[in-house]
């Protein structure tokens, strides 16, 4: 062990002259859990975490052997990435073995309670290091979130553990790296004519199930989800269209035939299988996934994250349709947050003919959303003709907030749209309802678009 130890040391002194920054942090990482296991004469557990490399929808499993019997230990994450540090904690007892394994067993305490393998992931905050609410966002989708897990003695909470930069009373860590793009999918930035995106490609034999993905009103180019659908074989195309490259500023100056033109496009490519593609979007995004599944003959399977049964636009491009628009504006309550307000009354408003065109569409609502209450939503589906009901699903979650993302994201309740912090957006949702929207509707979009989406089709032999 000491030997162990000794060769630790030269490896950590050598890489410092290097400037290996990275292993030496490994490094001092190891020193100090051999260190404590020295000055108590005892082997240190053994923590493994397993996958340590894998996408970020995938689940991962913790495991620790070679504790005392029953002992307390606090299994703790921190995330860094785009420039972020998340925390989370969990208290666990090990058991007659002196194992804990957080597939089967309770969290006592922490940031959760419950058998929950992906707590430490999708229950972390902010750590101290933010002064302000912030949104978990990754804008740099080729670099992914590195997680230390680690595992500390007796039962800590989160301002223990942070106050003492996460070394105290560490017994034994690992690190994970998870991703939203799959190592041989192609992202190729895209400014074709007016319209501005990024294309993913995935791996393997084209054509593939095509799928357009569209973010909210917060504007910019958003490529998590894209880049995740394309490392799940989907062909996707993250579209910008509001604050980004030369696109409008304003909600007000969106045009329909935007949309539907990058729709066209997509449908067109030599790697788009023929017979239709998918589109799929979030908030004002979603509204303009209700718009191309009522107008563009080109989209067969849709998917609409809180998204309104009303055209979020203006009335361009819709005046032969007879359809008038309705732009959101903001209101403020509790003079901190704002929040959405669309000022009609519903009696007054045409919902969208989603029906007409017989696309298989999947509406995700919120039941905890602030920025588009579900009650909306609700009144505006009655109605659609009962006898057209039968291509639309809609699927509610209980607690959950506006911002549902793919699986194990941590909940932004709050946070701001703008870099001067003026505009501070309330999402809603809490916790543990949010998670499991987010495992849940995803794995439902997957299903959605891999059952209504045209496949290449193998020829016989």
């Amino acid at each position: 062990m000491r030997k162990a130890l000794q060769f630790i040391q030269a490896r950590a002194m050598l890489n410092m002259a290097d400037g290996s920054k990275l292993f030496h942090c490994k490094s001092i990482r190891r020193l100090q859990v051999i260190s404590r296991a020295l000055s108590l004469n005892t082997s240190p557990p053994t923590l493994i975490v397993e996958p340590t490399d894998a996408l970020v929808d995938e689940p991962v499993s913790i495991r620790v052997s070679g504790l005392q019997r029953h002992q307390k230990i606090t299994l703790s994450a921190l995330l860094r990435g785009a420039g972020k540090e998340f925390v989370s904690c969990a208290h666990y007892t090990a058991d007659e073995n002196g194992h804990v394994d957080t597939t089967v067993q309770s969290s006592e305490g922490g940031s959760f309670n419950g058998v929950e393998p992906m707590g430490l992931f999708w229950a972390m905050v902010p750590s101290v290091k933010h002064r302000r609410t912030t949104r978990l966002l990754n804008k740099d989708i080729t670099v992914p979130y590195y997680v230390t897990i680690s595992v500390q003695s007796s039962h800590m909470d989160l301002k223990s553990i942070q106050a003492t930069s996460g070394t105290s009373g560490v017994m034994a860590a690992a690190d994970v790296r998870r991703w939203y793009l799959k190592k041989g999918v192609q992202r190729l930035p895209l400014r074709i004519g007016r319209i501005r995106g990024t294309l993913f490609i995935p791996l393997g034999v084209g054509p593939f199930p095509a799928v357009l993905d569209l973010f909210g009103g917060t504007g910019g180019l958003f490529e998590f989800r894209a880049a995740l659908l394309a490392s799940r074989g989907f062909l996707t195309f993250a579209l910008a269209y509001l604050g980004y490259d030369g696109l409008p500023n304003d909600f007000n100056d969106l045009e329909y035939g935007y949309f539907q033109e990058a729709a066209e496009w997509l449908s067109q490519h030599a790697e788009a299988s023929p017979g239709g593609i998918g589109v799929i979007g979030t908030s004002l995004g979603g509204g303009i996934t209700n718009m191309l599944a009522s107008f563009c003959p080109k989209v067969t399977a849709s998917v609409s994250i809180n998204g309104s049964l009303f055209p979020p636009l203006k009335d361009q491009g819709l005046k032969r349709q007879g359809f008038k628009g309705y732009t959101p504006t903001l209101k403020v309550i509790d003079d901190v947050y704002c929040t959405s307000n669309f000022d009609f009354n519903n009696d007054d408003v045409q919902v969208l003919p989603v029906w007409r065109q017989g696309v298989q569409m999947l509406s995700i609502i919120a039941e905890d959303d602030t920025a588009m209450p579900p009650l909306v939503y609700k009144e505006m589906v009655r109605k659609i003709p009962e006898a057209k009901m039968h291509t639309i699903q809609s699927v509610f979650y209980p607690g959950a907030g506006h911002l549902i993302e793919p699986p194990y994201a941590p909940l932004c309740r709050a946070s701001y749209m703008d870099e001067q912090f003026v505009t501070l957006m309330l999402w809603g949702g809490e916790m543990e309802g949010h998670a499991a929207a987010q495992e849940d509707s995803w794995k439902r979009v997957l299903e959605h678009f891999n059952k209504y989406l045209p496949r290449r089709k193998t020829p016989r032999l």
